[in-house]
């Protein structure tokens, strides 16, 4: 069954009726619901109040239909209004090329519209779709959600230094299992200042620098940012008693290195009693450093692992009591690898779990593993010659759960495009019976059952792994052993990735390719789709890469992509890289994802501000931290602010306006310090142009009975008066005398305003 999907709301004047009533047939018919007037007004309701509460409480977004009936409107333009008092997405559409007309002109100058005529609703489409995509994705870090902290260092511009969050480190203290010679690595800590870890894959080596410093009783953890140059590492200040972290690839290190400055570096570590430790994926090429080098190859002590980590993930005491028997069984030892990676462990609990509990049985557990799964794949690809059921074993990985005929058809898709790569002709189609057949992939199937409109439906012959993941392994294994299936690999997921109900499945297994095969994946189908002109494909980009960076995987790859796709100057690259700022990953590189939002601004793409102003609406529930990510916040806005030109300054008030009004806590939840540094000067600026009052309107409503809140705005009132200029203190005035006349402003600030 499909999402509820809010409607969209469509504007107009009324003489418009029947061209609304196509526009309308056309969006529902693509699954996106509608609502205008006067079909969507119950009969004995009053026309604008319904129509206000219905933009503040159920449309998505409004769509304004342009004609040469528009000027006649009163309407549309109360209607535009309502859309920006609630801050939602609005996208004028001019039909017949016409212009603007007066009595909307001001309040759309902000709006990109689109050009009936020119563009097309498939056009108007994509970009609604493209809201609520941003809708589905609009999530965002809570004060529990781990973020380290920046650090705003003397006379620096950019962040160079984060403070790791003591959440992340009190799970290194409970669940590390040391992978390394520690109390050797510790010893060389203490008398050199500074050790080197190094392995090429992920192994811990971040866990075990963390917890090399927390043995050298460091509270304070510090990591440098990973844009950092290392001259610039030994040229930054150190706070005495605390531990640092760099990671840096060696090639980076020698290109910059000198021994000399590094000696007074180490110096002003040892006078400090601070400690660093570098960890990189290659091993070091200074001579001088390779006594102090460890290779992290895991920890070997996986019993001990896995029981830390099911006390951290919160076992209840029973289930932590079986574990701890079982681990002690001949069961466990015969299956438990020798070393294990720290990110391998979770996904092995819950398996375990599942054991424990007896949801699975032994030889289940055990054919689950992942060194059983990759033998098993192995096996399979060796005892197999037959394009077609190698087609059909791909498929099974994509569109598990589906019926049975239906992996049939996507199978003889994919087998004709090796056909054809391969110059072959057309071969049988194998005509064993359907479970037979499926045994031999060890898969299976079975019914599954749907909710739809008319309630609960059996689906017959669902096809399903019998090892759910077989699917992700079979994959990289024929990416990697079988290089000439690439291309019409490929040319198929391109021709499905968008056409399919199983976007999540191409998704996971681009992604699996990408850890194993960047270069070749980034050229092939992230960049072509990532600047694409159909937004299913961009957004399946998103969908890839925010999958990986939320696994902490690539981060600073996925990071380098945004930067790269934000200076190309291609819009459609720029509108992918700032949905991904808009996610965790603008979280992680704050505030360095927010002056790169910002750059958008500064450029005046207007294509591009509603994108913008979603991705830092995001990245400004960062302030809720604490004060240190609000004074870096604000500053970020006030030196972009600053450096504007005087002809785009206005533009960028309002648009900061439109992001300031995503969230009332940015201003009530702020510091009278801050009213005074920022919201001051701000609010004056913004006043000395023709403004629509949406941010004082919004505020007044979300303020009217709480006297603390009243007070915030009364000062900020008081401040625009006392030190605003001539022009500010009009509209401000005009603004206040209007709306007590109309009893909008809360009483308690009327009567002080008035005084």
């Amino acid at each position: 069954m499909s999402e509820q999907r809010q409607p969209i709301f469509l504007s107009h004047a009324s003489a418009d009726i029947n061209v609304i009533k196509q526009i309308a047939n056309y969006l529902e018919e693509r699954n996106i619901p509608c609502w205008y007037a006067p079909r969507n007004i119950p009969k004995g309701d009053q026309y604008y109040i319904r129509i206000e509460e219905d933009i503040e409480n159920i449309v998505s977004a409004m769509v304004v239909i342009i004609t040469s009936n528009s000027k006649y409107s009163t309407y549309v333009p109360k209607e535009i209004i309502a859309a920006q008092s609630y801050n939602k997405l609005i996208i004028p559409v001019l039909m017949d090329s016409v212009t603007l007309p007066q009595n909307v002109r001001f309040l759309l100058r902000d709006s990109q519209w689109l050009d009936m005529e020119e563009e097309g609703l498939e056009v108007l489409c994509d970009a609604l779709e493209e809201n609520y995509q941003g809708e589905r994705n609009n999530h965002f870090l809570s004060k529990q959600r781990v973020v380290n902290e920046p650090v705003v260092l003397p006379n620096e511009d950019e962040v160079k230094l984060y403070r790791i969050n003591n959440d992340i480190l009190n799970k290194v203290s409970s669940v590390y299992v040391p992978s390394i010679p520690q109390d050797d690595v510790l010893e060389k800590l203490r008398l050199h200042q500074f050790v080197f870890l190094h392995h090429p894959h992920h192994t811990g080596k971040y866990t075990t620098a963390m917890a090399l410093l927390e043995e050298m009783g460091k509270e304070e953890v510090y990591e440098y940012s990973q844009d950092i140059h290392f001259r610039e590492v030994i040229n930054l200040p150190v706070k005495p008693n605390i531990g640092l972290i760099l990671e840096m690839d060696n090639s980076q290190i020698i290109s910059q290195f000198s021994h000399d400055h590094f000696q007074e570096f180490l110096q002003k570590l040892k006078d400090k009693n601070a400690h660093l430790v570098i960890i990189s994926k290659e091993e070091t090429s200074i001579s001088s450093w390779k006594m102090i080098s460890a290779k992290v190859k895991g920890p070997t002590n996986t019993k001990k692992l896995i029981q830390n980590h099911a006390k951290w993930n919160a076992f209840g005491e029973d289930l932590r009591t079986s574990l701890a028997k079982w681990l002690q069984t001949n069961e466990a030892n015969q299956v438990l690898p020798n070393i294990m990676y720290p990110r391998e462990v979770n996904e092995l609990l819950i398996k375990i779990k599942a054991l424990l509990l007896n949801e699975i049985n032994f030889d289940h557990f055990v054919n689950s593993l992942d060194v059983n799964i990759e033998l098993r794949v192995k096996g399979w690809f060796d005892n197999q010659t037959s394009l077609y059921d190698k087609a059909f074993y791909l498929c099974i990985a994509v569109f598990q759960g589906e019926p049975f005929p239906y992996v049939v058809k996507k199978a003889e898709e994919l087998h004709h495009y090796f056909l054809h790569h391969f110059g072959q002709g057309l071969t049988d189609i194998p005509n064993t019976p359907r479970d037979q057949y499926l045994s031999s992939f060890h898969a299976y199937s079975s019914t599954k059952i749907v909710q739809t409109d008319l309630g609960s439906e059996e689906i017959q012959g669902c096809v399903y792994f019998s090892f759910p993941d077989d699917g992700l392994y079979a994959w990289e294994y024929v990416w990697t052993q079988f290089s000439s299936y690439q291309t019409p690999l490929l040319s198929w997921m391109k021709q499905n990735i968008t056409e399919t109900k199983k976007v999540d499945s191409f998704a996971t297994i681009l992604a699996r390719l990408l850890k194993t095969d960047l270069r070749t994946i980034r050229s092939s189908v992230i960049q072509p789709m990532a600047k694409s002109n159909k937004n299913k494909e961009r957004l399946f980009v998103v969908q890839v890469l925010d999958d990986l960076n939320s696994k902490d995987e690539l981060k600073q790859t996925i990071w380098n992509l945004c930067k790269s796709w934000m200076g190309s100057g291609q819009r459609n690259l720029q509108w992918t890289a700032l949905f991904l700022i808009g996610g965790k990953l603008g979280y992680h590189y704050f505030p360095e994802s927010l002056k790169l939002a910002l750059s958008v601004v500064q450029s005046d793409t207007k294509s591009l501000f509603h994108q913008a102003k979603i991705s830092i609406s995001k990245i400004s529930h960062i302030v809720h931290l604490g004060e240190k990510y609000e004074r870096l916040y604000f500053s970020i806005w006030q030196q972009t602010f600053a450096e504007a030109e005087q002809e785009k300054l206005s533009v960028l008030l309002r648009f900061a306006q439109g992001v300031f009004m995503s969230d009332e806590k940015l201003f009530f939840h702020t510091s009278d310090e801050f009213i005074k540094e920022f919201w001051s000067p701000f609010l004056n600026a913004l006043y000395e142009y023709p403004t629509n009052h949406l941010l004082l309107d919004k505020w007044m409503r979300y303020a009217n009975g709480n006297r603390a809140y009243e007070d915030k705005l009364l000062l900020l009132i008081r401040l625009i008066f006392q030190r605003g200029s001539v022009d500010s203190k009009d509209r401000l005035r005009m603004y206040i005398e209007q709306h007590h006349e109309e009893s909008d402003i809360p009483q308690y600030l009327t009567l002080q305003l008035i005084d």
